[in-house]
Formats: structure tokens, sequence, C-alpha cells
């Protein structure tokens, strides 16, 4: 429960209070409320300290690819286990990769990627916004600046960096958690880029 709700909810126990003082019930919640608060404010912490270790991960993400016109064995590379296990759900359509160690994976998901059948069908899940938007990176030779893009769109920062666990649901999460969109820092600004063997795939598909 957040700050305001527990403001609001003990207001009304409060109120209720003061017009009938021997409300058993209200008393009760009312009790009940604060011992909770301390809980939710630990949380609060706790899932504060996390997206910012969340964040400074990504920033190191960011700046391990310094190109605008990067490989996708590379841009995949830098990735987690956990990360690229939940690209694989979405870009690997027969399974077989759970015993797979981190660098046989990314290996299976550049070629899976490549595959213009299976591109295909990775293609065709996408919104039209997710096309569109990928389409408006291609146009713009392959990368743009991060900050335009999450203007036009969104961006991701708020969602969990371990995609087996937590898909994202953003449309940038999604298109990186397919691989199609990566990041990098050139010249002192964040891009978003499409690694360079998928864009004259994706540009006969899109």
């Amino acid at each position: 429960m957040a700050r305001k709700e527990f403001k609001e909810a003990r207001e009304t126990l409060e109120a209720a209070l003061t017009v009938m003082p021997d409300y058993q019930l209200a008393q009760e919640l009312l009790e009940q409320l604060e011992m909770l608060l301390p809980i939710s404010e630990g949380m609060e912490r706790l899932i504060a300290m996390q997206q910012e270790r969340n964040q400074r991960a990504r920033q190191r993400l960011q700046a391990k690819l310094n190109t605008c016109d990067p490989a996708l064995a590379e841009s995949l590379s830098l990735y987690t286990k956990n990360a690229l296990t939940g690209m694989a759900r979405n870009v690997i359509p027969y399974g077989g990769w759970t015993g797979l160690r981190k660098a046989e994976l990314a290996e299976r998901l550049v070629e899976t990627l490549q595959d213009a059948d299976l591109m295909g069908t990775v293609v065709d899940a996408l919104s039209d916004q997710e096309r569109a938007a990928l389409g408006e990176v291609l146009a713009a030779g392959g990368h743009l600046p991060w900050d335009d893009f999450a203007t036009r769109y969104d961006d991701d920062l708020d969602e969990s960096p371990h995609w087996e666990w937590h898909q994202p649901q953003t449309l940038m999460g999604r298109l990186r958690a397919r691989g199609l969109l990566v990041e990098a820092i050139v010249d002192g600004k964040t891009q978003i880029v499409v690694p360079t063997e998928l864009r004259p795939i994706l540009r006969e598909m899109l």
C-alpha cells in the first residue's frame, strides 16, 4: 500500500472513530494499519534500492557498446544468462535452450535471428507500433538517439532486467528482449541501435 493510501485509510478510520469512539472494528483496523506502515516503508526502500542497482547495471551494459554498427554476436554476448534465457523464449520456437551455457545460448540466438523464416515469425508477432518503431530506427540508418526514441514511444527503465522471470511490457523492452534493439553509448550519447546483420532482414519484412 502506497504512503498516500495509508494516509487516506488512516484519516477515514480516525473520522469513523471521531463519530463512533466505541467502534471496535475501526479501532482494530487502525491498529493493524499502524503495524503495517513500517513494513510498507521498508518494502519501498528495498524496491528503491533494487531499482538503483538495476539502473547502475543498465548504465554499465549501455557503456559496453561504443558503436552505432554493432555485430549481433557482440551485442548479445553482453547480456546475462538470465536475460538471454528470456530472449530465447521470445525468439527460439522449439525450446531446447535450457541446458545451454551462456555462450552457447547467445550463439543459438544469433543463428535464430539471422534465419529469415524464424525472424519472420518474430516480426509477425510484433504490434503495429513496434513495427513502426523498428522502421523508424532503420530509416535513420539503423540507430536513433535514445532520448528521441523514448520520447516518441516509451522507455523500459522501470522494468526488470531479469527477462527470464519478468518479460518486458513496454515497447522498448519488448524489442530489446527479442534482440531487435540494443543500446550503445557513442560520443557520450546513448543510442538505440539495430544490430547490423538484422538491418537488411528487417527492411525486407517491415
